[in-house]
């Protein structure tokens, strides 16, 4: 049957075809990417995709470096905010000498 319709149709036809599926499929694609991610993490997921060590994120979130969300006794993070604290990251290391929030580099 698909060799049916594609006997049937034209080269423009077909183009017209795969730019139009193909806009529909980046459309919800980049729809999905623009959306926050909501998902809590533990503070071992942080650490590890951070790469830094349990102290360290706990320094980090008592600077308001990376927020926190308390649920009862339990720290979780929210995706979102870790994926902003992952680019601030990026961007300090290359601040030699310099400090944030008055702790050293």
């Amino acid at each position: 049957m698909a060799q049916e319709i594609l006997l049937y149709t034209s080269s423009s036809e077909i183009k017209d075809l795969i730019a139009e599926t193909l806009k529909e499929q980046l459309t919800s694609f980049f729809k999905k990417d623009k959306e926050p991610d909501n998902r809590l993490l533990t503070r071992k997921q942080v650490s590890k995709m951070l790469g830094i060590s349990l102290p360290t994120l706990n320094l980090w979130t008592k600077e308001g470096i990376v927020p926190a969300v308390r649920l009862n006794s339990s720290v979780r993070y929210r995706m979102a905010d870790v994926e902003a604290a992952m680019k601030e990251v990026k961007s300090l290391k290359y601040l030699r000498g310099r400090t944030i929030n008055n702790l050293p580099l």
